[in-house]
């Protein structure tokens, strides 16, 4: 039994970690070579309104520090995850389950980890700690780069009016964005391939609240595959944040004095 509860877990955090990156993913200035196709240029424009009314000029924060607490469930666990970041590029996550620990994944400039109860301390190489640094460039857990960018046809996702927007990044992960066609914010976000509805997350976002001049979506719900996962915002500040705290924690450095 103890080692089902186990395996619910690592499922589970497998799920978190899945729903942050894609939570987080709207957050960076997506970027895409310029290519003279109106769908495109139509996609863009709803982007564009998206940006306006959530107060980030072209998509990125004006906020040198950003610092947000999240709390996530499923009717078989829950978690807490909190975030900081810091211009240019450093960025901290922490997330702990009840029962199971604290994983935690940071960035300093350079320095790139994680840290577990199932891993313990570990140096991110190669095309991991590539990724981090692209995470923190962009403010947030993950900047997604666009290959691909149009407009689909206006439809209707959870009960609500939106415009889609296809995309497609650099390494042919695909999925929609989905715009209030009223407000012009994002309102639903389904991550993988449409063709593979199995294989997609649907992320619904709600309860928007404007904090220090930016629009927040305070409420983002995670349906299938796996456990429905709601995520909820309950701090967001962007107070001064000391360099220091974005180094590595003693058990990290130790691996960097290896030979």
């Amino acid at each position: 039994m103890q080692r089902d509860d186990d395996f619910d877990k690592k499922m589970l955090l497998a799920a978190i970690i899945g729903l942050l990156i894609a939570l987080f993913a709207t957050a960076g200035e997506s970027q895409a070579p310029k290519r003279p196709d109106e769908s495109e240029l139509r996609a863009r424009a709803i982007i564009a309104r998206h940006d306006s009314a959530s107060g980030r000029i072209g998509g990125r924060s004006s906020h040198r520090f950003s610092h947000m607490l999240v709390e996530l469930g499923s009717p078989a666990m829950k978690a807490t995850t909190e975030t900081w970041t810091m211009v240019p590029n450093r960025v901290l996550t922490r997330t702990t389950m009840p029962g199971s620990g604290t994983v935690e994944i940071g960035y300093n400039g350079s320095v790139g980890w994680s840290n577990s109860p199932f891993t313990g301390p570990v140096l991110l190489e190669g095309e991991q700690l590539k990724q981090l640094a692209k995470q923190a460039e962009g403010r947030g857990p993950m900047e997604m780069s666009f290959k691909v960018l149009s407009a689909g046809a206006r439809t209707s996702v959870e009960g609500r009016d939106v415009m889609p927007v296809i995309y497609e990044d650099d390494k042919g992960n695909a999925g929609t964005l989905y715009f209030d066609a009223k407000t012009g914010v994002l309102s639903a976000m389904r991550v993988g391939n449409s063709v593979k509805a199995d294989s997609a997350m649907l992320l619904v976002f709600s309860d928007y609240k404007r904090i220090d001049g930016e629009l927040f979506a305070m409420t983002t719900t995670a349906k299938g595959p796996g456990p429905t996962i709601v995520s909820r915002t309950t701090l967001v500040d962007h107070k001064p944040i000391d360099t220091a705290f974005f180094e590595p924690p003693s058990a990290v450095q130790a691996l960097l004095k290896r030979p």
